[in-house]
């Protein structure tokens, strides 16, 4: 079987117009710490993820995902998933 060299996702971007109402959502439902703040814009990190954060929420007109990050185990298997 082959290797597989994508190893995991390290954090989604959402774009959604009820800020306040997801960010109490994410903190206080299901735990996320904020760790970094701007107007309209969170980082949301889990406790003992060795990433920085897993949710970045930021304010919008309209509800959209911005980006999904993805892991991989080494500095080739992502020279090899770019080509």
């Amino acid at each position: 079987m082959p290797r597989q060299l994508i190893t995991h996702v390290r954090h989604v971007g959402l774009a959604v117009p009820d800020y306040g109402a997801q960010l109490d959502f994410y903190k206080n439902l299901w735990g996320l710490e904020e760790v970094a703040d701007d107007t309209g814009l969170s980082f949301l990190a889990a406790v003992g993820s060795p990433e920085q954060y897993v949710v970045r929420l930021r304010k919008a007109s309209e509800r959209r995902i911005d980006l999904l990050s993805l892991g991989a185990a080494t500095p080739q298997d992502v020279d090899t998933l770019a080509v």
